[in-house]
């Protein structure tokens, strides 16, 4: 006995409706016209999986391939390989036959060939020097007591030289209390003149930290991205406890102290004949945001100045609108290479002028990759803290590209400032000049 078969299962709704229209049309002897639908709900399934394959091939290159623009190793092999290719083609002489083509003449059998000459022998590669200017403590080990007589005659030894290695040790930080006595002076024949206190030297009025410390915190947040709770960490194993919250507000001090270094960077940058023009969102804490975070954004300025002084300056905008790098871009009167950005032709000046005319616009071919390679965003606590990271990245940023060490430059740079170094001689303190020329305390 034959069991009747199962009953359908249940369509979906919208699946249901095709079945039925489907149906209807066969049953109309519409023929033509049911091949045409069903043509067109697989050209529409196809183009949404098609979408949604390319979807999730960006989705996982984003979270696991590679996020730089950088040409690989091996993407730069195969346009190399190509590049050989082509000039083999143009006119270069065939290679030499190998021994093995060489070694059997036509018609006369193999021919004696003399041995490959030895491979030379393979060096241990030789180790980079020393920096000279490291602080050197020289430590003579002595033989032991045991060694120090003759296994023949037993008398004892006589030294006739040493065998100097060398050793590359790390001697922690440490902290620094530095206790100031101002003098007080006081007239004993006028004692109702008052007294005279000398000032104090502290660069920071409501705070304990010398200069040295306020720039070791900048340069590991900004320089070296080591956040602020880390560097609680670090200090708690040295004995001082400072809160987050405490850096934090020193971080502030020290980044709002070298703020005119960082804008006067920003002048020079903008003031050049040639420039690069960049931004990146930033997420940015926002109470008034319907999802607390907004998205800010960071623009990058690089170019060479002067002589070829190569500098970069950040600033932050708290939003995507043209206005935003139009007030920055003011009174810029060179070339500008950037990516699409449609911003850029909405940039006009008071008078309702272009900021920067179509023929001063220059486009950049890397930014094709960055349609398929995105960069993950940054992060800021407000706005405000946004812009003391555009400045901080300014400053540590020029170092970097003048090769000047940020930590001995922000160390120097804000007690000179502190101490009321005068703005006229400000640009002896940017990256590219500090070093070169003594610059003496106002």
């Amino acid at each position: 006995m034959t069991e009747p078969p199962a009953p359908p299962a249940k369509l979906p709704v919208d699946i249901e409706d095709v079945r039925l229209k489907l149906a209807q049309l066969a049953a109309e002897g519409r023929i033509a016209d049911l091949i045409e639908l069903v043509v067109q709900l697989l050209v529409g399934q196809r183009d949404t999986n098609t979408a949604l394959s390319v979807r999730l091939a960006n989705a996982l290159r984003e979270l696991y391939g590679r996020k730089s623009q950088k040409v690989s190793s091996e993407e730069l092999s195969l346009m190399l390989a190509a590049l050989g290719d082509a000039e083999q083609k143009v006119g270069e002489p065939a290679p030499a036959p190998s021994n093995e083509a060489a070694a059997t003449a036509p018609g006369d059998g193999p021919v004696p060939q003399p041995p490959d000459p030895p491979k030379p022998p393979r060096g241990r590669g030789g180790r980079a020097p020393l920096p000279r200017d490291l602080p050197r403590e020289e430590r003579v080990i002595q033989v032991p007591e045991a060694e120090r007589a003759c296994e023949h005659c037993g008398e004892t030894k006589q030294c006739i030289g040493y065998r100097t290695t060398e050793v590359l040790e790390f001697v922690p930080a440490q902290f620094r209390i530095i206790e100031e006595k101002r003098e007080k002076l006081a007239c004993p024949a006028c004692p109702e003149e008052g007294v005279v206190t000398a000032a104090s030297e502290k660069v920071m009025d409501r705070g304990r930290p010398g200069p040295g410390l306020l720039a070791h915190i900048l340069v590991h947040k900004y320089h070296d991205s080591t956040p602020l709770y880390r560097q609680t960490q670090q200090y708690d194993r040295s004995g001082v406890s400072l809160s987050p919250s405490t850096l934090g507000d020193w971080a502030a001090f020290g980044v709002d102290v070298l703020t005119p270094v960082a804008d006067r960077i920003f002048e020079r940058v903008v003031g050049a004949f040639y420039l690069h023009v960049d931004d990146t969102g930033l997420r940015v804490l926002d109470r008034d945001h319907p999802n607390g975070v907004k998205r800010g954004h960071v623009w990058s300025f690089a170019a060479r100045v002067d002589d070829g002084t190569k500098l970069v300056a950040f600033r932050y905008a708290p939003d995507w609108s043209s206005k935003r790098p139009a007030v920055m871009l003011a009174g810029f009167c060179g070339y500008m290479q950037g990516d699409g950005y449609a911003g850029y032709d909405a940039m006009e000046d008071e008078d309702g002028a272009p900021v920067v005319p179509d023929e001063r616009r220059l486009g950049c071919g890397m930014h094709i990759r960055a349609k398929f390679e995105k960069a993950g965003d940054l992060f800021a606590g407000s706005d405000k803290g946004a812009e003391r990271l555009a400045r901080a990245y300014t400053a540590f940023g020029s170092c970097q590209l003048n090769g000047v060490d940020p930590l001995a430059w922000a160390t120097d740079v804000i007690g000179k400032l502190q101490a009321g170094w005068p703005l006229s001689r400000l640009d002896e303190l940017l990256p590219d000049a500090w070093g070169k020329s003594p610059a003496t305390d106002a």
